[in-house]
């Protein structure tokens, strides 16, 4: 097995500890935290599990803080454009997930809700309950799309890992293999 899915496991790891801590934060009453450490837990599945095997991909030699580094590059400091675009570049389009006025979920997320990150991290906004709920569960969606883009593109560089992972998890629970594909 390649030697980075066990940084692909840590990183898997802290993106679910953000989205926990958000949870606690919320549940605690402290909302505009709770939205700060939802949109941490995107950041970090992002530049620490997604976009560093495309790197990993390209040089067989890269060392993954190498990959995480230039992951991290891909973002800038208010939106994350550069990072979306090479993402869906890397591993395909993902599966739409709209907000319930049919715009685009990752459309939003970059267009308000990192600039909103950013302005309760500086302390100019404060974020209500509702809105970091909302923002929690947009987060556990994004991630969870991401996952399983990851596992059908084909085209990440660990794709035939998380495919057997699938196939080993699916045959645990059902007692069975999965359908072949047609």
């Amino acid at each position: 097995m390649h030697p980075a899915v066990d940084d692909l496991a840590k990183a898997s790891k802290r993106a679910e500890s953000s989205l926990r801590l958000a949870r606690q934060l919320l549940d605690g009453g402290y909302p505009s935290p709770s939205l700060v450490w939802s949109v941490r837990a995107v950041e970090i599945f992002l530049k620490e599990f997604v976009l560093p095997s495309a790197f990993i991909g390209q040089k067989t030699n890269i060392r993954w803080e190498r990959a995480v580094r230039k992951a991290s590059k891909k973002f800038g400091t208010l939106k994350w454009d550069n990072a979306f675009k090479f993402m869906q570049d890397e591993f395909g389009p993902l599966d739409s997930l709209t907000t319930h006025d049919a715009r685009d979920v990752l459309v939003v997320w970059n267009a308000e809700i990192v600039p909103r990150r950013h302005n309760i991290v500086h302390g100019k906004e404060e974020a209500s309950a509702d809105e970091a709920a909302h923002v929690m569960n947009w987060a556990e969606e994004i991630i969870k799309k991401l996952k399983l883009r990851l596992i059908v593109s084909g085209k990440h560089t660990f794709s035939d890992v998380f495919g057997q992972m699938y196939r080993d998890l699916f045959e645990q629970y059902h007692g069975h293999p999965p359908p072949e594909d047609d």
